[in-house]
């Protein structure tokens, strides 16, 4: 387990990151607080307002505020307090800012939410292309369970469904670690995993090949196979979902005006306010810079909700959900001989001995499907006859 970087992007990287995090951790404290009080009056307002932990706050460039204006404060307190502080209110020098950096405030205040509410777009939207992801992956593995008559390939297909969750959460983390996914796969099936270029893309592939043995030797109907592709179709769309999530950061001309904007808003508020507060312009300036600061922190934060973040989703949590129940899947499938034979099975008795004695040239035979190690990662099938 690594150590985060000597100076990290926010507080939450300092304060609740001091060793690698899960992500998603504020989602489960809220989800914890609800199942113990339920959806009370108090809102988690005790839970939220004294809580330390998940303040997305860039400790780096506060810090650099805080120094700015007390070095600021200080040389005009010692040196030029008769130009901004001891003078009439006609001749204060900058004393004619005050209008023009209280509309400019407004705006920029304007500007933040719409980034934060922009950023909660994306995060919102992951959280629903993923709940699509585990039903997608459910439901392939519950059709292959009851409708397929060959208990190693549904057993074969489940395996893979189970571990594209988390094969797809690594992927999005750019993290190549699998062990989540060792009690599920075979040694040589994730070491084929992971010396694709695109793990996702090669799960899709394992299941394409196991839905190709299943269509050329009729073991079911075309309609319970047509389902299975289905299936297979909505996994690409969700990972094109995920992936433009991941792959499209906001513009960077907006994150570049609106970051200089804030910053020369910050700077010239000593000036202008120094006159009125004197000393205690510190203290105001640096409950100022938190609120201003924190706001574009959060949108930072939940940008992209795939990651490590204490914001992030909690994607351990959905994928280990997820993957119990593809694994109570595996053990009915383990504890039947087999499903009942449909109609169209039935008017077939041999087909499946048929595709004993002549399996697909590359891709998994039945009965060796869901014992195999995928062989090579080159999914060469061969012409269909």
């Amino acid at each position: 387990m690594s150590l985060e970087p000597l100076l990290p992007r926010t507080v939450a990287r300092l304060v609740n990151h001091g060793m690698r995090s899960r992500g998603g951790e504020g989602v489960e404290r809220l989800l914890e607080h609800r199942d113990k009080r339920g959806f009370d009056t108090s809102g988690n307002w005790c839970l939220t307002i004294f809580s330390f932990r998940g303040r997305a706050v860039p400790i780096v460039p506060l810090l650099a505020y805080y120094l700015y204006c007390l070095i600021v404060v200080s040389v005009i307190m010692v040196r030029f307090q008769h130009i901004f502080v001891e003078c009439q209110d006609s001749y204060c020098f900058l004393d004619s800012l005050t209008t023009p950096v209280s509309i400019v405030g407004s705006a920029l205040f304007f500007l933040l939410v719409f980034r934060t509410n922009s950023s909660y777009a994306r995060w919102w939207e992951g959280r629903k292309v993923w709940g699509a992801i585990v039903t997608t992956a459910r439901n392939m593995g519950r059709h292959a369970a009851v409708f397929l008559n060959d208990k190693d390939l549904a057993l074969d297909i489940i395996r893979w469904a189970a571990a594209y969750p988390i094969i797809l959460k690594s992927h999005l983390r750019d993290e190549k670690e699998l062990h989540e996914v060792a009690s599920i796969l075979q040694g040589g099936q994730i070491q084929d995993v992971m010396a694709a270029t695109h793990m996702p893309m090669h799960v899709m592939l394992r299941i394409s090949a196991d839905i190709r043995v299943i269509a050329v030797h009729k073991l079911l109907p075309e309609a319970q196979i047509y389902y299975l592709d289905a299936n297979l179709e909505e996994f690409m769309a969700q990972l094109a979902s995920v992936e433009c999530i991941k792959r499209t950061p906001m513009p960077f001309a907006y994150v570049a005006h609106l970051r200089t904007f804030m910053v020369l808003w910050l700077m010239s508020l000593p000036f202008v306010l120094i006159h009125d507060l004197e000393w205690l312009i510190l203290l105001v300036c640096a409950i100022i810079g938190y609120v201003i600061m924190g706001i574009e922190g959060i949108g930072v934060e939940i940008e992209n909700p795939f990651g490590r973040d204490y914001n992030d989703l909690p994607l351990d949590g959905l994928v280990a959900k997820c993957t119990d129940n593809l694994r109570q899947m595996m053990t009915f499938v383990e504890e039947q001989k087999g499903p009942p034979a449909d109609e169209h099975q039935e008017a077939k008795p041999d087909a499946k001995q048929e595709v004993k004695s002549q399996p697909l040239k590359g891709a998994p035979s039945i009965g060796e499907s869901g014992r195999s190690g995928s062989g090579s990662s080159s999914l060469d099938w061969g012409p269909v006859g």
